[in-house]
């Protein structure tokens, strides 16, 4: 939406400013303007202006602008792309608000006032950087709607805002010679199916219809892969998938995404950071433990970090089959017998390695491995997600102590094939007790 706004400003005569920089200069004026008129003089005590007050000021600041700049700089502006800029940056969240509107977004990094980028499903493109007073109001306006509070004590806030599907992460200019940092991911209106994922390529037929069959048959799983690889996405396809009489305790560190209102007993809980007026934090590992006597028939823990793998996979193991979570990895073998193995030994430091990794066996049956992988297409090359490993748990060699994997699909070529696999005894159970 943004490209398209500012295609439609146009230049005559003369080199001139750029499109992009003519608006952007426009909003940066014209947003002063309305400032200094609404607020500038306003007394101590008055109302706020009403919204329908700010939309007369700006309109008429609008117009104003885009005849001076016609007849002084031959440059044209399109009145209804200016004023919606501006009210975006009045009542909103500037340019923010806009690249929200754009479907294909989903996610904005700035860099105090050096540089901003935007992440979109086909790619990157760097935006003009935000201005030191555009990124102050950005955060004080992000940390309203977040009910969180960002100063030299508190420099670091992650959170999810109230209203909008939208997760931030906003480090405090204190600690960074750069400025504000904010990092912004969009959740989509809907969530992703298994044959959404089909459609983009994200997974083969042949897959979305095992993984169906063994969400079905209460096989646990855990999705891993590299940040931005899409692992959040995956593990809320196959939620989907899991009946909906069937009770879901999710847990979230912060909640990005939940299952539709057609899934009546599901409930979603998250952590809570320790607030500056002294009300207590709330961990995932607490959640976990306390998860347990809310009676689900699955646990979802929407990503793996630390301690609170202990007790998750002891839920998993005992009773909570076809339980799910996520962990950041760099392939399938080293999520289990380095990352969650580690998160186990941080929770019990004093539990032997072979105790460990038999913890992990006992609770997690398949792990579904992803990446962002270069694909070329008609409009350049692209980074796409792709699930380039999924391999079973058979259980643990006793000889070495090492988790025994079976490659059930694996990426040779340029493409996912499945192969032949032996399953072991535990699922062959379920499978038959599950039908």
């Amino acid at each position: 939406m943004m490209r398209a706004r500012q295609a439609i400003i146009t230049q005559r005569y003369g080199q001139g400013p750029s499109p992009e920089a003519a608006l952007e200069q426009a909003v940066t004026e014209i947003t002063a303007a309305v400032r200094e008129e609404l607020f500038g003089q306003r007394k101590p005590g008055l109302p706020e202006p009403s919204p329908q007050n700010v939309e007369e000021v700006i309109l008429r600041k609008v117009q104003s602008a885009v005849r001076e700049l016609q007849l002084s700089r031959s440059v044209f502006l399109d009145e209804a792309a200016l004023a919606e800029r501006v009210q975006a940056e009045i009542l909103g969240l500037g340019r923010i608000d806009l690249y929200r509107k754009d479907p294909s977004v989903t996610e904005i990094t700035i860099n105090g006032t050096r540089s901003a980028w935007v992440f979109r499903r086909q790619g990157r493109e760097e935006a003009p950087p935000f201005s030191a007073e555009s990124l102050r109001r950005i955060v004080e306006q992000l940390l309203k709607e977040s009910g969180q509070d960002c100063t030299t004590l508190h420099p670091i806030v992650d959170a999810r805002l109230r209203e909008a599907r939208m997760r931030i992460n906003v480090v405090h200019h204190g600690i960074s010679p750069f400025g504000w940092g904010i990092t912004l991911r969009i959740f989509p209106e809907r969530l992703f199916t298994l044959d959404d994922l089909v459609a983009n390529g994200t997974i083969p037929p042949l897959l979305a219809q095992w993984l169906e069959a063994m969400v079905q048959a209460r096989i646990s799983i855990l999705v891993a892969g590299g940040t931005g690889s899409g692992k959040t996405t995956t593990l809320y396809s196959l939620l989907q998938r899991i009946p909906k009489e069937e009770r879901i305790l999710d847990i979230e560190a912060p909640c990005e995404l939940w299952l539709p209102p057609e899934f009546t007993n599901y409930l979603v809980v998250e952590t809570r950071p320790e607030a500056p007026e002294g009300g207590r934090s709330v961990s995932v590992r607490e959640l976990v433990i306390n998860a347990l006597r809310q009676k689900p028939d699955r646990l979802i823990v929407g990503e793996s970090r630390g301690g609170e793998v202990l007790d998750m996979l002891k839920a998993f193991a005992t009773g909570h089959e076809g339980s799910m979570t996520t962990v950041h990895a760099n392939d399938a073998r080293h999520a289990v017998e380095v990352r969650l193995k580690g998160m186990v030994k941080e929770a019990l430091p004093e539990l032997a390695d072979r105790d460990a990794v038999r913890l992990i066996a006992e609770g997690i049956d398949v792990v579904i491995f992803q990446r962002l992988m270069q694909v070329n297409g008609p409009g350049g090359t692209s980074s796409l997600p792709r699930v380039t490993e999924v391999k079973l748990i058979a259980g643990v060699e006793m000889s070495t102590g090492a988790i025994q994997m079976s490659d059930v699909f694996v990426w040779r070529g340029d493409r996912l094939r499945s192969l032949s696999v032996e399953y072991p005894p535990r699922l062959k159970e379920r499978f038959s007790r599950l039908g």
